[in-house]
């Protein structure tokens, strides 16, 4: 009988521990999922003359698949300009004025970032 009793506990543990495990997942799956995907491309040097043509980010770089991309949350630059960091902001593949000026006026010497936020 000890023994029986004894299977019974465990039994009792395992369901709990299995109901509590589902309940946690239950509540996890109501709550919008979120992860972030980080990719560096490497880097690219464009010629001078070509800044003024840059309009959106496969201007910007070739490499740049839009195909893919379901919906842009965000598209920030961030340059050193005069030798302070500088960042514009826009809110798609499009690059907007100050995107474009900053990208322009980019002191020679210092690298461009995009950062790019998207929905898959």
């Amino acid at each position: 009988m000890l023994f029986k009793n004894a299977g019974m506990k465990k039994n009792q543990f395992l369901l709990v521990v299995l109901l509590s495990i589902g309940c946690a997942f239950n509540s996890f799956a109501q709550n919008e999922l979120k992860f972030e995907v980080n990719k560096v491309l490497p880097f690219i040097s464009i010629q001078e003359n070509k800044l003024a043509e840059i309009n959106t980010l496969t201007d910007l770089d070739k490499r740049y698949p839009t195909s893919w991309v379901k919906e842009y949350i965000s598209v920030e630059i961030s340059a050193y300009k005069n030798g302070t960091k500088t960042t514009a902001s826009g809110s798609n593949d499009v690059l907007n004025q100050a995107q474009k000026e900053l990208i322009r006026l980019a002191d020679r010497s210092s690298n461009i970032a995009v950062s790019v936020k998207i929905a898959l």
